[in-house]
């Protein structure tokens, strides 16, 4: 069991018991003689690696547990895409994982004050960071996004997006807007992207998506009215699918999947 409590570390007094992650030009390290398990023995690690800053994230399984981030994988280690390496990992490492990698895209976005260009330090009352000269506080940026299933006559609105690097079709998602409600996001995304309107639209589950400062936000909505039309600007193709004819669908650890993959029961 994973529990999370996250706080930056004194290189010089770590905990000798300890688990590590570690990340390598933003990608996750495996070891190649374990590649299922990112997680390596802290006393396992040249001190050196970490010497530039190292956070607590917690304690997994009764031991703490860090993580790092580095210019150079070590030699006997492997990189790993972040999204890719969620299909190798359990549920609670990966929450782990996502939780590490959210606060290292923060340390390096929040290095500066944003109000005066003051370099920022660690609150020391917070888990945030403040302004030495303005006392500017800085906390990890969340930024909150939605993700409809749609249903219509038993079948499932699935999408391409032309983002995608892989050749899957998914749910409609966007990101919350200011002065909206996550219904009101729910409804206009779903018009913008191709073309329909929806009603009955109720939350379903959330996800931490740290790519890069994500939290998804699930909902279920019905058909209203209109016919599907893709915006051509990131939608390209979409339409109804039932459970014989689903096509490509997302990776494991998504909560696209999670949701897909729960109605399918109901599908006709």
């Amino acid at each position: 069991m994973f529990v999370p409590d996250w706080s930056p570390a004194d290189p010089e007094n770590l905990a000798a018991e300890a688990w590590t992650l570690i990340v390598a030009n933003r990608e996750l390290c495996f070891s190649r003689d374990d590649p299922d398990n990112p997680l390596i023995p802290l006393g396992d690690i040249d001190p050196k690696l970490y010497a530039g800053g190292i956070i607590r994230l917690g304690l997994y399984r009764e031991r703490p547990l860090y993580i790092f981030e580095c210019d150079d994988a070590p030699l006997d280690m492997e990189t790993v895409d972040f999204r890719d390496a969620l299909m190798r990992l359990d549920g609670e490492v990966t929450r782990a994982a996502m939780l590490g990698y959210h606060i290292l895209i923060w340390l390096k976005n929040s290095r500066y004050c944003g109000r005066c260009g003051v370099l920022n330090e660690f609150h020391q009352h917070e888990k945030a960071r403040r302004c030495p000269a303005c006392g500017m506080v800085v906390f990890p940026r969340i930024s909150p996004a939605v993700i409809t299933a749609v249903l219509k006559d038993g079948k499932l609105l699935l999408a391409y997006n032309k983002r995608f690097t892989v050749p899957v079709y998914s749910l409609l998602a966007g990101f919350v807007e200011p002065g909206e409600t996550l219904e009101e996001t729910v409804a206009r995304e779903i018009r913008e992207e191709v073309g329909i309107e929806v009603k009955n639209i109720r939350y379903l589950a959330s996800q931490p998506w740290p790519f890069p400062d994500s939290l998804m936000l699930g909902f279920l909505a019905d058909w209203r009215s209109g016919e599907i039309e893709p915006d051509g600007i990131e939608i390209t193709d979409a339409g109804w699918y039932g459970p014989d004819n689903l096509p490509r669908l997302p990776r494991k650890g998504s909560i696209a999947l999670r949701i897909i993959e729960s109605l399918i029961p109901e599908l006709k």
